[in-house]
């Protein structure tokens, strides 16, 4: 059988180190990895799922917020996601949106965020280096009846945090499938679509335990779904 081709975004600027995560945990899932950068991004790709990858703020403009000053947004790449998140969804594609790909997904819908999730009262000191990013570790409440639960198939369970944003007001049609105690959104899905879910954290970098390779699993097993259908 012809393996799901599974795109998924990602900024020319980034480490090569995140790509090859991505890439791994789709091919470990069984799925063709389908890279799309804004410099080569000409026009719209054919592929079977979606991935949003992680990256830069996306711009506050899109969702009534103030722009930080002195930092470097990515006009092309908020663009370029809008289109394949809509072509996606129209042809009821799945998606999975890992950080920044979970907030653009609140804000395509029109939700919004919160610009620094250190300004949110009763919030955990986050980590804010490298090695913070890397080791630290918190525990998300996961809804028994979401799609994310099929997938880790735990009530809790342990991730990682590597964000600065979070989600504030949830976007139409979305529900809360994971949060944290102190209320953080960790996770969304529009129960409306087979596989439309956002994740805050990075299940990519923790695919080395069974609970969290199988959100991709899950994904590329949808997609080969949709792959019969075509």
């Amino acid at each position: 059988m012809i393996k799901p081709v599974i795109a998924f975004t990602y900024s020319p600027f980034q480490s090569r180190l995140v790509r090859f995560a991505i890439k791994l945990a789709i091919v470990i899932a069984g799925g063709k990895p389908l890279g799309i950068a804004t410099r080569k991004f000409e026009k719209l790709p054919d592929f079977n799922g979606l991935i949003l990858g992680g990256g830069v703020d996306i711009h506050p403009t899109r969702y009534h917020g103030k722009p930080k000053k002195n930092y470097k947004y990515d006009f092309e790449r908020d663009n370029m996601e809008y289109q394949l998140l809509e072509k996606a969804l129209s042809q009821n594609k799945p998606v999975l949106g890992i950080c920044r790909g979970c907030q653009l997904l609140n804000v395509y819908r029109n939700g919004t965020l919160y610009d620094d999730i250190r300004k949110i009262d009763d919030v955990t000191n986050y980590p804010s280096h490298l090695l913070g990013y890397m080791f630290y570790r918190k525990t998300i409440n996961i809804s028994p009846d979401s799609t994310l639960f099929k997938c880790i198939r735990r009530k809790r369970a342990t991730v990682n945090s590597i964000h600065k944003q979070c989600i504030n007001q949830l976007g139409n049609d979305f529900v809360v499938s994971a949060a944290e105690e102190n209320k953080i959104i960790q996770g969304i899905e529009d129960p409306n679509y087979q596989f439309v879910i956002g994740v805050q954290f990075h299940p990519e970098f923790l695919i080395y335990k069974k609970s969290f390779s199988n959100i991709f699993r899950q994904l590329v097993d949808k997609s080969s779904s949709v792959q019969a259908e075509m």
